[in-house]
């Protein structure tokens, strides 16, 4: 009845601008119904993670495959500009073959949808956040917690690859593992968009090579860290360029994770006004 209330309000004001909405949950007609009747340009986002539903529900999503896979058909259906899917690795209690029969479920939904359904896989990271239930409760949940206090996390941010960033393993997978299955996961994830027609082929090559760059860096990282402290410094400053490189858009491309803009609503005038003076709908 809130969302009603809301979008019902919103309805008269004719808003064009691109509106993202999250569901948490399988879609109810109605309910898009009166999305694609408020906004004219509306996009979604959701969260499966994992093709298991028995997984998903362990990790606090109420939904089956079916009911996502309803979602998506639904939203399309009813004129959804971008459904965004994401995808995770480093669950709790999920494996790498896990892993792998999540990116053969993507294959599936990229045969079924059209490019406007826009998959992204990637851990839980940097951490598992301190102060949740799945911190403070993590071997219930599955989790090894490897940093507990302020000044190990903030040691961790100054690390030099995210695999020693991480403050978590799991009960199915340890650091490496996860990073592995990340990387594996990303490059099948790439190359089903790219043969999906859903990423152009530059896009695609750009994507595989800074992928396997980060792979590389990656390893020679993990050497790197084996050394005496004195000489890893030394070690990663001659790597530095690389692990720039190697970090930016690395498993996926920029473009794709950003939601789609109506460049003639860019009103230099009217954002100035609304700084000084607030903002008003119209």
């Amino acid at each position: 009845s809130y969302a009603r209330q809301v979008l019902e309000a919103l309805r008269p004001e004719g808003i064009k601008n691109h509106v993202v909405t999250e569901f948490f949950w399988r879609a109810q007609p109605e309910y898009v119904q009166l999305l694609a009747e408020t906004f004219e340009n509306f996009n979604i986002e959701m969260s499966p993670e994992t093709h298991d539903d028995e997984l998903r529900a362990l990790n606090g999503k109420p939904y089956t495959s079916d009911d996502f896979e309803a979602s998506v058909e639904l939203a399309l259906d009813h004129g959804c500009r971008k459904f965004d899917v994401y995808f995770m690795t480093g669950l709790a209690r999920q494996t790498r073959q896990s892993v792998e029969q999540t990116m053969d479920y993507a294959q599936r939904l990229a045969a079924r949808f059209d490019s406007r359904l826009n998959m992204f896989v990637s851990p839980l990271a940097p951490f598992l956040d301190p102060g949740t239930v799945g911190f403070e409760n993590a071997e219930r949940f599955g989790y090894k917690i490897l940093f507990r206090d302020l000044e190990s996390h903030r040691q961790a941010l100054l690390q030099p690859s995210w695999k020693y960033t991480l403050n978590y393993e799991t009960d199915a997978m340890d650091r490496d593992q996860i990073v592995e299955a990340t990387y594996d996961a990303a490059l099948r994830l790439n190359r089903i968009k790219g043969e999906a027609g859903f990423i152009d082929e530059p896009t695609f090559a750009k994507i595989d090579a800074r992928i396997r760059l980060a792979l590389e860096v990656k390893r020679e990282i993990d050497q790197i860290m084996l050394l005496p402290e004195d000489q890893r410094e030394a070690e990663l400053e001659r790597i530095r360029h690389k692990v720039r490189d190697a970090s930016a858009d690395t498993i996926c491309d920029g473009r794709e994770i950003k939601w789609p803009v109506l460049r003639r609503n860019f009103n230099i005038f009217k954002i100035g006004w609304d700084v000084i003076f607030g903002p008003s709908i119209r």
